[in-house]
Order: C-alpha cells, then sequence, then structure tokens
C-alpha cells in the first residue's frame, strides 16, 4: 500500500530514555524484514524532512510500496503538558540545553535568511501571521460549546 509511516522519535517513553526500554536503536530499520525500506532524518532539519520525505512520496506514487521514516528530535518539555520537567531527574540539564541549541525554527529562519529564501521582515510576517491563527485557534476552542453526549459514540465502528 501506499503508505508514509513517520516516527517522530523524541528519545523518550514519557520519563525513560530510549536507550533504557530497547537494545538497538533502529527504529528506522523495523520495516526492513517486510520489505518496508526505512530512513532515519535530523527531525529538527526541515530541508531534510522536506527531502526524505519527498522521495517517499516519490516512492508511493511509483507504486512502489511503503516507507517508514524516522525523525530524530527531542522534547524540551514534560511528556503531556506545557511544563519544564527538570525537577523530576531523569534528563540532565545539560543535555537539555544542547538540544535547545539545535531549535528547528531557528534553524529554518537561519536557512531561509542564509540562502536569501526570505528576509527578516517577511519572517516577522510570517511568524505573527502564525501566532494570530494559534491565538485565534485557542479563542474558539475556549470559547466553543462541549458537543451534546449523544455524539459520544459517533464515527466509532466496532465488530
Amino acid at each position: 500500500l501506499p503508505i508514509i509511516f513517520a516516527c517522530e522519535n523524541n528519545l523518550y517513553a514519557t520519563q525513560s530514555p530510549m536507550s533504557q526500554r530497547q537494545p538497538l536503536d533502529n527504529i528506522y530499520q523495523r520495516g526492513e524484514p517486510i520489505g518496508i525500506p526505512g530512513t532515519r532524518v535530523d527531525g529538527n532539519n526541515v530541508v531534510e524532512i522536506y527531502e526524505v520525505t519527498r522521495d517517499a512520496v516519490n516512492r508511493c506514487r511509483a507504486g512502489q510500496g511503503p516507507s517508514l521514516i524516522e525523525a530524530r528530535t527531542y522534547r524540551w518539555l514534560e511528556h503531556c503538558g506545557p511544563n519544564d520537567d527538570d525537577h523530576l531527574g531523569y534528563r540532565k540539564d545539560k543535555e537539555v540545553k544542547k538540544w535547545k541549541t539545535n531549535c528547528p525554527i531557528e534553524k529554518t529562519k537561519d536557512y531561509l535568511l542564509n540562502n536569501k529564501l526570505a528576509d527578516e521582515k517577511e519572517i516577522q510576517t510570517v511568524s505573527q501571521e502564525l501566532d494570530d491563527e494559534i491565538e485565534e485557534a485557542f479563542e474558539f476552542a475556549k470559547t466553543s460549546p462541549f458537543l451534546d453526549k449523544k455524539h459520544l459514540y459517533t464515527s466509532i465502528y466496532s465488530d
């Protein structure tokens, strides 16, 4: 089937590092035994992600089957939620700081500026438009009424 499996690997499962929960660091290779080629990509590099995804899409469109993409990245905050989790002690402050220097947004901004694909004003304009769109979506969500309970099982299928 023409499917692209994308694994956003942030190197942790809740509070345990990947290295402590699985012996092999090979997520991108897990499909190979059943004929699904895999690629590991820097999940903080938008250009690399684009190129690998483009290749996977082309494979699908050419009828060559599925692909698996493992995008290695890092979560700066807690497992679920908007807070720091430094106080829990499962990650070192130095590790988090190192990954923050590899910010995908800053890397993309630098790429656009260095390759003269955008200037600072264009980036600021787009950034403000995105901030406004996000704020509007949050406001819509906060002010929208909850659905009636009769919709609880809508679009849920079982045998």
